[in-house]
């Protein structure tokens, strides 16, 4: 899956766990075939689960152990068959079983004589124990049987696991759908539910007839659809050979349903055996749009787009339709194992393909995209034709450069559905991604960080299907490897579609988040490895470790390995265990096979993997030698110190480093880390050099300390650091050791004449004017974040102190050059608003909002440093500033209106932040409501604009804004039930922990939050965790309060109902005591 947005929280440890590794030992029984039928009644889903099993025990035993969690089992039976399936197939050459032959053997055998089991329940073990009459071992002429289980569930609102309701359209049966991740099947029925369980399914499904679309894993087979391939649901009679109430074909009894006509649709997952976390059932009624995928050999199959209905524009459906076409298409060109080959041949055939593309649309009248069941319709013209043969041949021809291409897709139609509520932006279901609805699409609701979300949840999903799903993790330890490559390989998209540099940066600015970034929570005090000791709720490992420190690890495996070489290891992986499950040391062995000599990747791993924290390179010294043009350069890592005895080792990552002279690289190389101290020499160097630019766009997973260097080559290296990466470095080191020394002041009460040093505005000034950086790279360079930096970690929690430097440097800033600001900040707007298509607006509008943030502090914010004078007359003052920039008239207010009227969302949900956040002087507080209700009634009667709003108000920085967020809650449109609203209240007011953790009315709202988001979906409340996590270094009064406030929130929560958010919180207090 991929998370809703890129803001996770680290799980506890904890002093106990349900699951350890000792949880998951080999298979007793290994599920061979799944033959489900779905009794669907609005109220309850009765499951008849014909389920054939081999056993793999080593002792005999007439007992097999089902997990089933809050199901009501009604009976379990015995099939007896003659047939049998034999041992699970794993591996690209397989023979696979003929499973509608087989289903068929089973069917007559059931209708024969179906043999009643025992079977006891434990609802706290969440398992059934079935009794066999006879004896099973591995090998045994028994050993592979079939019994048959009887159930139901009932689907709910708020638990997103299992089958629950979600979005459904007025005058529609309610929807239905899945999300099975991690154990939510056997909330579904009774299984064996392990990530190794993976099996075949035929998937039958009786519902209401008035479902437009049922949707299941695999092929529909051509007795359940029509000539052109699409869902043809048949009776009840015609399936079963009887009515429902009455025992039918395969020993079936249907619930009857009163007058509900109900229709029945059948799914045949034979191709892929599938984990039980993957199975997907939905139901529902969705406006459906189609496009077909042609692959360079020509291979085809369907991509499906299933929208809410009335809620996607047909432009925004083709637009997702032809992002998902090219990422699939990009996954089998540019990935795989020969992704560094081909180079000429690649860049013709995508050239050829978009030729070939407009040939098609031309011939179909404009559009390659159908709605609903309507099928393309071309058009004769014997030029186009002969054309599109000839490129389709050179297409063809070019390819035949491969030996191995890239993952292909092997079924008939690849779907992406949009869902309401879930726990996850994205989830792979083997051919049904369920995608967030306010990500599936390009919409005007839109703002720019979702659409990079969108491409990358896009290709992220459909790579599951090598990665995760044909070959699978052997254990929940093992999400990360199903997640890693995945979003490494994402990653790699994204940066073809917006830039790497940009993108590069973004990942390192969240990852060096104060408080809540992949960084602080490695180290914090209930932080957990990527494979940790162990878990109370897989949720645990939906965390931060698994999204950026273990892809940052796999990125850290290519840099040692080169990709050439990587990406040969990789598809040995992929190959090896085809159709099986993989462990953790299975991957690495891969890696460890073509690693260079002298790096032990094994150790490596260990390292990175099963301890907390990260290493901060220190860069101790660069001496040139003339004689020998060279440079003797010397480094040592720490953050391994502290660790328990057997985990007490230097850890072993690649340091990228380039000798700079005069903003040029001279030499450049990678050097493994792999000691506490160590050296490297830099050859070929006929001249002294500015410096060395070490951790080269951030080449491993910590952070950087340059101790060799003076104040004046930190400004150099701001200035002219060639790595974007480094140079956000320099620049944030610059800020870093003046906010240090303000913080500082300002704790020991020293700051009454202190001002901000003239080099940090003259560096500010001269990144603003430096015309080779893209505005989207300018806007994240020239960013102040709220941290202490790297200078003062110490002073992390010093959130108001930190704040207010801040605020005083970009006070210092607009004091400087205020005028520039506002021009670049203007020729920004003009030039986005210009811009065509979500892609080419994203930076201008960025650095649109980064000029304002400057500019608002400097004009609109109280002094934060008592020797700069107020500003009298704000709005004034900024006209003034304008009119010397050549923007006379310039208004700030009617500018944030502007913005408010963009067509472009990230523009409104910017502006609406920055009206509420107006200071009374600016404009008064019925003017700001005014706004915000106009904004508020606007937004809210469309699903994506409310979420849009909530994001708006929740992030709100002011000291209004605990209000606001009480007043949010009670709005007839908030619905607790839904994760995307619970969470977004929740992240909002844990982002500003200035106000929820140091205010007593913010600590207070904070509280109230975890006990009423918690109560609904603990996985929405983990962020909160977070914020209360700075417990262990507050001091006297305040450390007290935040103590008694975690007592009090955990008064609102059940030890065994919210078991993973109270364990986090009990956790967190205890580490603070």
């Amino acid at each position: 899956p991929l998370l809703p947005c890129t803001t996770t929280t680290t799980p506890a440890i904890m002093p106990s766990y349900r699951y350890t590794r000792s949880s998951f030992p080999g298979l007793l029984f290994h599920p061979l075939h799944y033959d489900l039928v779905f009794d669907v009644l609005p109220e309850t889903v009765q499951v008849t689960a014909t389920q054939t099993y081999m056993c793999m025990c080593e002792e005999a035993t007439n007992e097999i152990t089902l997990n089933a969690h809050n199901l009501n089992v009604k009976s379990i039976e015995l099939v007896e068959v003659a047939q049998k399936l034999g041992p699970p197939p794993s591996g690209l050459s397989a023979r696979l079983p003929d499973f509608v032959a087989y289903k068929a053997a089973v069917d007559e055998a059931a209708e024969k004589a179906l043999t009643p089991l025992a079977f006891t329940v434990d609802g706290d073990a969440r398992t059934v124990v079935v009794t066999l009459p006879f004896s099973v071992e591995r090998g045994h002429e028994k050993s592979e049987f079939v019994i048959r289980t009887v159930s139901e569930c009932t689907p709910t609102h708020n638990i997103l696991e299992g089958l629950y309701f979600d979005y459904t359209p007025e005058g529609a049966p309610q929807t239905l759908i899945t999300q099975c991740q991690q154990y939510g099947f056997q909330r579904i029925v009774p299984c064996v539910d392990r990530m190794a369980s993976k099996t075949f399914y035929t998937t039958t499904i009786v519902a209401d007839a008035r479902y437009t679309s049922v949707l299941s894993n695999g092929d529909v087979p051509d007795t359940f659809s029509d000539e052109n391939g699409f869902p043809q649901p048949r009776s009840i009679d015609d399936v079963f050979g009887s009515a429902a109430g009455v025992r039918g074909r395969g020993g079936i009894t249907l619930r009857e349903s009163g007058e509900m006509e109900r229709r029945v649709t059948r799914y045949h997952n034979h191709k892929v055996n599938m984990a039980p976390y993957l199975f997907f059932l939905g139901l529902g009624n969705y406006e459906v749009y189609r496009r077909q995928v042609e692959y360079a050999h020509g291979a085809k199959f369907m991509l499906e787009l299933m929208c809410f209905p009335g809620l996607v524009k047909r432009e925004h459906a083709e637009a997702s339709l032809e992002s998902l076409n090219d990422s699939v298409l990009w996954v089998h060109l540019s990935c795989g194992p020969e992704a560094c080959e081909h180079v000429q041949e690649r860049e013709e055939i995508y050239r050829l393909i978009g030729e070939r593309d407009e040939l098609l649309r031309a011939l179909a009248g404009g559009s390659l995209v159908s709605r609903g069941n309507d099928t393309l319709k071309f058009v004769k013209d014997a030029a186009k034709e002969a054309r599109l043969a000839e490129v389709r041949a050179r297409i063809k021809e070019l390819f035949g450069a491969w030996s191995e291409a890239g993952y292909e897709y092997k079924g008939k139609c690849y779907r992406e559905i949009a869902m309401e509520n879930s726990d996850y932006g994205g989830m792979e279901n083997v051919g049904n991604t369920t995608i967030i609805s306010s990500r599936l699409t390009p919409s005007d609701w839109l703002v720019d960080g979702g659409y990079i979300y969108m491409e990358g949840v896009k290709v992220h999903e459909f790579y599951h299907n090598i990665n995760g799903s044909q070959v699978t993790g052997a254990s929940p330890f093992e999400i990360w490897l199903n997640e890693a490559v995945t979003v490494h390989v994402q990653r790699e998209r994204e940066d073809v579609i917006f830039g790497h540099s940009f993108m590069r940066l973004r990942i390192l600015m969240y990852a060096l988040a104060p408080g809540k970034g992949p960084l602080a929570e490695d180290r914090s005090p209930i932080s957990m490895a990527v494979e940790p000791a162990g878990f109370n709720s897989t949720h645990e490992l939906i965390s931060a470790m698994t999204y950026s420190k273990a892809p940052e690890f796999v990125r850290m495996c290519e840099v040692i390995l080169g990709r050439p070489k990587f990406v040969r290891a990789l598809e040995n992986y992929h190959q090896k265990y085809a159709f099986s499950n993989a462990t953790t040391g299975q991957w690495i062995a891969e890696m460890a096979a073509l690693a260079p000599s002298n790096v032990d990747v094994v150790a490596m791993a260990k390292g990175w993997l099963s301890r907390t924290g990260y290493p901060t390179l220190q860069l101790k010294s660069c001496e040139y030698d003339a004689a020998n043009k060279r440079v003797r350069v010397k480094v040592a890592q720490s953050g391994f110190e502290e660790h328990a005895e057997d985990q007490r080792y230097p850890w072993v990552f690649p340091v990228e480093w380039s000798a700079v002279r005069a903003g040029e690289d001279v030499v450049t190389g990678v050097y493994v880390m792999d000691a506490a101290e160590g050296e490297f020499t830099v050859e070929g160097v006929d001249a002294p050099i500015d410096y060395v630019s070490v951790a080269r766009d951030w080449s491993f997973f910590g952070q950087t300390s340059l101790e060799c260097a003076t104040q004046d080559e930190l400004v150099l290296r701001a200035n002219t650091e060639t790595d974007p990466i480094n140079r956000f470095l320099a620049i944030q080191n610059v800020l870093d050791a003046e906010r240090a020394r303000l913080i500082r002041k300002m704790v020991a009460r020293e700051c009454s004449a202190e001002q901000v040093a003239g080099h940090v505005p003259a560096l500010h000034k001269a990144v603003l004017s430096d015309a080779a950086i893209a505005r989207g790279t300018k806007a994240l360079l020239l960013g102040v974040a709220e941290s202490a930096g790297s200078y003062a970690e110490e002073l992390g929690h010093r959130y108001a102190e930190i704040a207010r430097a801040g605020t005083a440097i970009k006070q210092a800033m607009s004091d400087s050059h205020a005028p520039e600001l506002i021009h670049a900040m203007i020729g920004a707007y003009e030039a986005s608003q210009a811009s065509r298509g979500p892609v080419s607006g994203v930076g201008d509008r960025m650095f649109v909002y980064t000029c304002y943030g400057v500019l608002r502090a400097g004009f609109f914010a109280p002094s934060a440093l008592e020797s700069r004078a107020a500003v009298e007359k704000p709005l004034e003052a900024v006209a003034g500033a304008a009119k010397k920039a050549g923007h006379d008239g310039f208004d700030v207010v009617a500018f944030l209106k502007k913005l408010l009227s963009s067509r472009f969302m990230s523009d409104k949900q910017f502006a609406l932040r920055a009206v509420v956040e107006l200071p009374d002087c600016v404009l008064s507080p019925e003017g700001r409501a005014a706004l915000q209700m106009e904004t508020r009634d606007a937004w809210t009667v469309h699903p994506i604009g409310c979420e849009q709003y909530l994001t708006s108000i929740s992030y709100t920085d002011c000291d209004d804004t605990p209000r606001l967020i009480r007043e949010l809650m009670e709005e007839p449109f908030f619905n607790m039930n839904l994760s995307g609203h619970a969470r977004t209240v929740a992240r909002g007011w844990s982002n500003n922990p200035k106000r929820s953790v140091l205010t007593d009315d913010g600590l207070a709202l904070l509280v109230y939050l975890t006990g009423a988001v918690g109560r609904v979906n603990q996985m929405s409340a983990y962020s909160l965790v977070t914020a209360f996590s700075v417990v262990d270094k507050l001091e006297g009064e305040r450390r007290a309060k935040v103590r008694t406030a975690i007592e009090d929130a955990l008064g609102q929560l059940d030890p065994k109902e919210h078991e993973s958010l109270h364990g986090k919180l009990s956790a967190l207090l205890a580490s603070s005591s």
